[in-house]
């Protein structure tokens, strides 16, 4: 089970904002080789959401659309790289590919939302290398509180189902 802690690691671009943020946490597992690059992670990262999340995000797109909130540009599905940075996948925005870290998040009228992926080949502790999605969220008013409580369920049900299954995958290659 990946490891819950609500203190970004060190090595991300998310540790220096995470006190503009009221919501953060982030999910860490060891891996056995750290040498994945941010493309890889992100692709990593859209092969590995399971079946129910892409049914949920497709029901919640539906039910929020009255809203005015922001649905995406289509089911989560594997995307092979090349990436760049401003293109939208899904809910998501590529913020940031830097090295071994992918950043997706966006800006919506409701809340803000950074989710980092980083392959930390020392762990962040100069031991073994990890893998860690870690996440924040900005919410601007009531309907960003209440989405974030209704969400919150299913991204602690979410985030370390894609990070294991991620980490099988890293795990798995030569």
């Amino acid at each position: 089970m990946p490891e819950l802690t609500d203190r970004i690691p060190l090595a991300s671009r998310l540790h220096g904002e995470q006190a503009a943020y009221s919501y953060r946490d982030s999910f860490t597992l060891p891996v056995r080789r750290g040498d994945l690059d941010a493309e890889g992670l992100m692709a990593l990262f859209f092969a590995t959401v399971p079946p129910w999340l892409s049914r949920l995000t497709a029901l919640r797109n539906v039910l929020v659309r009255p809203f005015g909130l922001k649905t995406g540009t289509g089911p989560m599905l594997p995307i092979a790289p090349p990436f760049t940075v401003g293109q939208r996948i899904g809910l998501f925005r590529l913020l940031a590919l830097d090295g071994r870290e992918a950043v997706l998040g966006d800006d919506d009228r409701h809340l803000n939302f950074r989710i980092s992926l980083l392959l930390d080949d020392n762990g962040g502790d100069g031991g073994t290398p990890a893998l860690s999605a870690s996440t924040l969220v900005r919410p601007h008013n009531r309907l960003g509180r209440i989405y974030l409580a209704l969400v919150l369920p299913i991204h602690r049900l979410a985030v370390p189902a894609v990070t294991r299954r991620m980490a099988m995958l890293i795990d798995r290659a030569p």
